[in-house]
This record gives structure tokens, C-alpha cells and sequence, in this order.
């Protein structure tokens, strides 16, 4: 539990945390909701065949066309706000 918490700041602090929002979800309609905003982690390799890694629900990352994702700055209410969710419930 302390362990993840560190881990957290430790993102917080040096990775900041990278949002976007879902706009197309052709071919990964089980996967991908339309509007939905994901977590994405910074993948240079990944990012030169034009994917992007996202984070789902279940805290599993995965690749996916960058193309069918928006990136947005979320305010950082919301962002503190989700820092804690991940502190406390994942």
C-alpha cells in the first residue's frame, strides 16, 4: 500500500500525468468508448508507428492507433481528484 502510494507521487511528480479523449473506437468497439477520457503512458517506440498507449479500466495498458484519441489538459481539481482515486482504489 505505501509502496504504490510512493509510486504515485513519484509519477506525479515526474511523469505528470497524460490525458486524452476517445473519438473513433473503429475495430476496438468491445475496447474503446467513444468520449471517454484515458490515462495514456509516454511510449516513444509505440509513438513512431502512430500508437499510443492507454491505460484501461482494469489498469492494464495497451496500444491503439493514435489517431482514434484527442489530447486534453484536464484542470488539476480533476487531476488531484484522480490522483487520489488511484491512491485509494486501484
Amino acid at each position: 500500500m505505501y509502496l504504490s502510494k510512493i509510486l504515485l507521487v513519484l509519477n506525479e511528480v515526474f511523469m505528470k500525468y497524460n490525458f486524452v479523449i476517445c473519438v473513433d473506437n473503429s475495430e476496438y468497439e468491445a475496447s474503446l468508448d467513444i468520449w471517454k477520457v484515458y490515462e495514456t503512458i509516454k511510449d516513444e517506440k509505440s509513438e513512431r508507428h502512430n500508437l499510443i498507449r492507454i491505460i484501461d479500466d482494469s489498469g492494464e495498458d495497451y496500444l491503439y492507433p493514435s489517431n482514434f484519441f484527442k489530447n486534453i489538459s484536464l484542470p488539476e481539481p480533476i487531476q488531484e481528484a484522480y490522483l487520489n482515486y488511484k491512491q485509494n482504489y486501484v
